[in-house]
């Protein structure tokens, strides 16, 4: 199928495209991905006429097969009948005539203004079943309610687990990830609290979006960490593609990430930088890094790895910072090494650890 002159319109009126965004198959997804590939500057176009079938078919308000069909044959009827029975003979007369470029339906051609007018048929018959009462609408329409799935860890826990797309998740311990059942038709969403790396599956039509803290992280086929523990600080970490990183409090510009680079969410705003993979990768392998990491940062990232509570008798040194590599270490092990460097000294009991500087 060539697909490189289409307009909104062709994509609308398809009936493969349609059916392809309504009732996807594994089959039917390939093939529009090739398609769009082959034809990266019909992609806009694709996502644009993804979203108005949507709006006409209410996303989550589903038909039944042959009612699909009298509804097709009824705008194919309007396109070529209207209201005026004469209105054939002239839209006849007149598109035989014309010089310009039409597009066919059936054996006449038809010029633009009457494809832009198929779409508004299907907008208002569509229309015109959403909005009757419910009684009067049930056999055509039967509403589902929203679903959703979340994933909670506590402390001291992680998790894999693939999402509906096929997408890879690694949930850190101490966070939760919600999302709709299936996804929308249209977008991904994933709603995060604490941390999470994602390899998400390449679906040109339907962005993979992650909400945590402020920040939402657009991207279509790529891996990424998210570290959103605290609203007021979300980090990003683009591995591998590129994702588009924006502010929905502040409205500010969007960061572009490309691999390598980090959006990093302070008071002031967002602001790009670089990471070392191995530090910000090290939890989804079992082991801890403290880089000069502040003494209360490293406390807090024992107490979600371990599911245990710090208790400080007395406070540390503004200053102060830890270092070290622990590769799936005890925790008594982790902390006996701390000690030495940071100079305090501990007691653990239970899930309770008590540190003395």
């Amino acid at each position: 199928m060539d697909i490189s002159k289409w307009t909104i319109e062709d994509f609308v009126l398809h009936r493969a495209f349609v059916d392809e965004v309504l009732n996807p198959t594994p089959e039917s997804s390939r093939y529009w991905e090739s398609l769009l590939e082959n034809n990266p500057r019909k992609k806009q176009q694709a996502i644009q006429a993804r979203a108005i079938v949507l709006r006409m078919y209410k996303t989550h308000e589903r038909l039944v097969p042959q009612d699909k069909e009298e509804l097709w044959g009824r705008v194919q009827h309007q396109i070529l009948v209207g209201t005026n029975p004469s209105s054939v003979k002239d839209m006849r007369s007149k598109a035989y005539r014309s010089k310009k470029k039409g597009h066919r339906i059936g054996n006449m051609k038809v010029p633009q203004i009457y494809r832009v007018a198929a779409i508004l048929c299907v907008a208002l018959g569509f229309s015109y079943i959403v909005n009757l009462p419910r009684w009067e609408r049930e056999p055509y329409l039967q509403a589902e309610p929203i679903a959703y799935v979340e994933h909670r860890l506590p402390a001291g826990m992680k998790s894999t687990f693939a999402l509906p797309d096929g997408s890879k998740v690694v949930l850190n311990a101490g966070s939760s990830l919600r999302y709709i059942k299936d996804f929308d038709a249209d977008k991904r969403v994933i709603y995060l609290e604490g941390e999470a790396y994602f390899e998400v599956q390449k679906d040109t039509l339907r962005p993979f979006v992650v909400l945590a803290g402020d920040l939402s992280t657009t991207a279509i086929g790529t891996s990424f960490n998210i570290s959103a523990y605290s609203p007021d600080s979300v980090n990003v970490y683009l591995l591998s593609g590129s994702v588009v990183v924006a502010d929905r409090e502040n409205h500010e510009e969007p960061v572009f990430l490309e691999q390598g680079e980090a959006a990093l969410r302070i008071s002031s705003g967002l602001m790009k930088g670089t990471f070392e993979e191995e530090e910000v990768m090290a939890w989804t392998k079992g082991v801890i890094i403290f880089n000069r990491t502040p003494i209360m940062v490293a406390v807090k990232t024992l107490e979600n790895w371990y599911g245990v509570t710090f208790e400080l008798q007395n406070s540390p040194p503004s200053n102060l910072t830890v270092s070290g590599k622990f590769d799936n270490e005890q925790l008594k092990n982790i902390i006996e090494g701390l000690s030495y460097s940071a100079r305090f000294s501990f007691k653990m009991e239970d899930k309770n650890v008590k540190i003395r500087f």
